[in-house]
């Protein structure tokens, strides 16, 4: 028996015992009307749905991505995560952080100590 004439005996089968609905394909009743209540449903009942990007949105994202990842200070292009946090915070990397940011808060923070004492000592 060959393949076409067994998969119509099949779906004869199938056929007598489910009915013609059995053979359809599930496309077939669906238009845009049914697809958009089946969308706007699932966004009711699903909490953490979020809507599809597009591709062109997700290529501009990594290309944003791409871009944030160079050090203002150094111009460094970094991807390592510890630099990560401080990308996002400070728009350098770590050692830019140390040298440059840390550095200047550690010089703040010795002058307003001084000054502290000195005016509690008048």
């Amino acid at each position: 028996m060959d393949k076409i004439s067994y998969i119509a005996e099949l779906e004869a089968k199938i056929k007598e015992k489910y009915g013609n609905q059995a053979l359809k394909h599930p496309q077939e009743n669906w238009d845009e009307e049914k697809e958009m209540v089946f969308q706007e449903n699932y966004k009711r009942n699903n909490k953490n749905y979020k809507t599809p990007l597009k591709m062109t949105e997700l290529i501009n994202k990594k290309r944003k991505l791409r871009a944030n990842r160079s050090c203002k200070r150094c111009k460094v292009l970094s991807f390592s995560v510890k630099d990560d946090v401080y990308m996002n915070k400070y728009n350098c990397c770590f050692k830019c952080y140390i040298k440059h940011i840390e550095g200047k808060n550690n010089e703040q923070n010795q002058a307003s100590i001084k000054n502290r004492n000195l005016r509690h000592f008048e």
